[in-house]
């Protein structure tokens, strides 16, 4: 009779879990049925909650339910004018920006179509690889480009031109990323250069470089903690730590071993984590009390998470985890994952029953089995 109870129980939590909690279950998107590439640059959430994925051969938009594929028509100028697609960004205005490797789309929603925005160097026109973009807390849109240095948007405006004094102030012209600190100093990172931070009211730029301010020139991204440190990640290099109280620049261990991360995506999600994504060395997370990098730990990976390219990171507005696992898909995570401790097929470090049917459940003093 106490079995019976306690398999009702059971059952009726079950049923409570699956019921309530349909999004709260890891999931795999793949190019089998759902992305149109595995080779993933950026995932991103607009304001109306849609998650886009920008990836080397196509844009993919996300509903919730169903993925809706983006990709060049020939002849058709309200088509994605590239299939390589680096980024996206959505401005204040609403404005939905879309960088391909060859110039800068305008993503129109009533429509569902794309309208290329020209740029210009002097009066030339010029289709720069934009390969990050941001909106300044003035209203102004800055982005990095590979070879055309910086070029912005005014606010008020809406021609798209080179920053030619701000770009000869840089350490190269060929850039990678581009961030906005709570001072409002723009961040600006090169492919082999090192890093730059311009001051919009000076019109100063001071540079950090290896070996003297950082680890490795070859800056990918960057983000700002509550403090007002800035976290530094490099290609080759590992996380390097600009702290604002002395401005001094230091490299952070992971878990004190020699070891350096390749380091492609950085994001301090709702809890003020940090979490860290590696060119195939799976996604980490920083120890503030040690001052160290630690493995994130997921057990219910179908595949070995430790060695995955993690080239971008997105927390949704549900507190929900996105990865995009370059050359896999995108793996997603839920914010608030049930209580149950999985153990089987699904985890690769808790498969100890293999994929074996469960045939009765067992309940100890404090732990329920099944």
């Amino acid at each position: 009779m106490k079995n019976t109870i306690v398999l009702f129980l059971f059952i009726i939590i079950l049923l409570f879990v699956s019921g309530n909690s349909f999004a709260q279950v890891e999931k795999f998107y793949s190019t089998d049925k759902d992305i149109s590439n595995s080779l993933i640059n950026k995932v991103y959430q607009d304001k109306k909650g849609f998650i886009w994925i920008a990836t080397e051969d196509g844009l993919n938009k996300f509903d919730g339910t169903k993925f809706t594929i983006y990709k060049n028509i020939a002849k058709d100028k309200t088509s994605l004018k590239n299939n390589y697609v680096k980024t996206m960004y959505e401005d204040n205005q609403g404005h939905f920006w879309i960088c391909c490797i060859n110039g800068l789309l305008l993503y129109n929603r009533a429509k569902d179509s794309f309208k290329e925005v020209d740029a210009y160097r002097g009066n030339q026109i010029i289709h720069p690889q934009v390969t990050s973009i941001v909106e300044s807390k003035y209203g102004d849109i800055w982005m990095t480009t590979s070879g055309e240095g910086i070029v912005s948007i005014k606010k008020g405006t809406d021609k798209c031109t080179t920053e030619n004094n701000i770009s000869k102030s840089l350490c190269s012209p060929f850039l990678t990323y581009i961030f906005e600190d709570s001072k409002h100093q723009l961040w600006i990172a090169s492919e082999n250069k090192g890093l730059n931070v311009y001051n919009p009211f000076t019109k100063k730029t001071k540079w950090f470089g290896a070996p003297n301010n950082i680890t490795n020139n070859n800056v990918s991204c960057l983000c700002e903690d509550k403090a007002g440190n800035i976290f530094i990640g490099t290609l080759s290099g590992g996380l390097n730590l600009y702290n604002s109280k002395t401005g001094k620049i230091s490299a952070i261990p992971y878990k004190n071993l020699s070891t350096k991360l390749r380091i492609k995506s950085l994001l301090i999600n709702s809890r003020g984590e940090l979490l860290i994504g590696t060119d195939g060395q799976g996604l980490k997370t920083y120890n503030y009390a040690r001052n160290v990098i630690d493995d994130y730990e997921i057990n219910t990976t179908l595949f070995d998470f430790s060695k995955a390219k993690v080239h971008s990171i997105l927390e949704d507005k549900a507190g929900n985890l996105w990865t995009g696992l370059f050359q896999k898909g995108i793996y997603f995570i839920p914010g608030n994952s049930n209580k149950f401790n999985y153990f089987g097929y699904r985890s690769l470090k808790q498969n100890n029953i293999g994929s074996s049917c469960v045939m009765s459940i067992f309940k100890d003093k404090k732990i329920l089995y099944g």
